[in-house]
């Protein structure tokens, strides 16, 4: 079996330049053997001073240890390939994750031993991240040249401006919001924000709905229920009435209505957590699952983001709250799909005479507006005027990608939908 340590540590002395390549991607820690990792932290520490680098200068660096001289004249060069040292690297990096993955299990085994009958939730919740933690790959940092990024960035406007390419991302189906907004990018957080009663999550529903009719999506609801979640789905796709369905009252056009939704919806590919407690571990599982089934996934909605638990202990709610809303963006990176999170809004917005939403009433909501690569704010005048008015304001109070502006979309809660044309709005199968 390869020494991957003593094969790389070999391997830089034999190439040198090998150490300057290595050094951004592989750390002491990385080693599990204690006088290897010292050994290394002298490679680094000679690299970064301009010194060579071999093995007397590592064994003097060290004062003379012992032991570092033992392993530095111990390698044996004879079985070393200095070519591989990318393979030695790579071996290095895994077998550290299989150290702590190990690590992992023997500290949440302890914790299951430890745990009493009433912690078993708190305890299973624990031991997920812990171990979801350690078996997810930790992305450090690379650096980029800037003609490499160049070429990407041109890639992606090329993208955007032929029709005849495929642009990476998915459309919210609302032609004058996706004019602001562009298209969801792959690893971005999008964050829908409002009071409660503006129709949000709605238009969360609605904004999954269409990128399930061509690409897997899922949808963690910790509000509803996944049966409420597809009535509310049959009534947008039918434009029929929800609270009549409920109720029992619906008319005959209705229930065929919708009937011939559901025939629309049997060819979504949409998935729905229906967990009241999901954690942000629980979606990342999910959505792997989803990706390794479909290839891909192209849109994760989260129903909302201030009800998740972050599955560990926090000091208040605000720390707990940004490192939901950072789990979120690592789930985005991670599963390379957008991530809507909805969230609500505190009730600060309703002591101004003007009660649109602005980007400092998600400040006290932890890093959820750092974090989020756009924000989202749904407002509806007649929410606080009263009368039929549909009108609802969608506020696009941040985009790192584009302008900034407001796309007015009609709102019927009833039939759990937005529509582009106001004008249009209402027509509904009657009686």
């Amino acid at each position: 079996m390869i020494d991957f340590e003593v094969s790389l540590i070999g391997s830089i002395f034999q190439n040198p330049k090998a150490a300057v390549q290595v050094a951004g991607e592989i750390k002491p820690h990385h080693f599990g053997g204690p006088v290897n990792a010292k050994i290394y932290r002298a490679i680094l520490s000679l690299v970064t001073s301009g010194s060579d680098v071999d093995q007397i200068a590592v064994i003097n660096h060290e004062d003379n240890c012992r032991e570092v001289a033992a392993v530095v004249w111990g390698i044996d060069d004879t079985v070393i390939n200095p070519g591989a040292w990318k393979t030695y690297a790579a071996g290095v990096l895994q077998s550290h994750r299989l150290r702590e993955i190990g690590r992992a299990l023997e500290t949440s085994l302890r914790a299951v031993r430890r745990s009493q009958v009433d912690e078993v939730e708190d305890t299973a919740a624990s031991v997920a991240s812990s171990v979801l933690e350690a078996c997810t790959p930790q992305e450090d940092s690379r650096m980029v040249s800037v003609q490499e990024a160049t070429k990407s960035a041109l890639a992606e406007f090329r993208a955007a401006a032929d029709p005849n390419l495929t642009e990476t991302g998915v459309k919210t189906g609302f032609r004058e919001l996706d004019e602001i907004v562009g298209v969801m990018k792959p690893g971005e957080m999008y964050v829908l924000a409002g009071r409660p009663g503006m129709g949000k999550s709605t238009l969360a529903l609605n904004i999954a709905a269409h990128v399930s009719k061509t690409q897997p999506t899922l949808v963690a609801s910790l509000e509803m229920s996944a049966t409420q979640l597809a009535g509310k789905i049959i009534a947008s796709e039918g434009r029929v009435s929800w609270s009549r369905l409920n109720r029992g009252t619906a008319s005959a056009a209705m229930v065929e209505g919708a009937i011939r939704a559901r025939g629309v919806i049997e060819n979504f590919k949409l998935s729905i957590l229906d967990d009241s407690q999901v954690s942000p571990e629980d979606i990342l599982a999910r959505g792997r699952q989803m990706a390794a089934m479909h290839g891909s996934i192209g849109l994760v909605v989260v129903d909302y983001l201030q009800l998740m638990g972050s599955g560990g202990k926090s000091e208040n709610r605000v720390q707990e709250v940004s490192k939901i809303s950072r789990s979120l963006k690592v789930i985005a990176r991670e599963l390379e799909c957008p991530v809507i999170a909805v969230a609500q809004l505190n009730r600060g917005v309703e002591s101004r005479e003007d009660k649109r939403p602005m980007l400092s009433d998600l400040r006290d909501s932890g890093a959820i507006e750092q974090d989020a690569d756009q924000v989202w704010f749904v407002y509806r005048e007649s929410y606080y005027t009263g009368g039929d008015d549909p009108r609802s304001e969608i506020i696009i109070a941040k985009n790192r990608r584009d302008r900034r502006g407001t796309v007015t979309l009609a709102f019927d809660g009833d039939q759990s939908r937005f529509d582009e044309h106001v004008e249009k709005w209402g027509q509904q199968w009657s009686a």
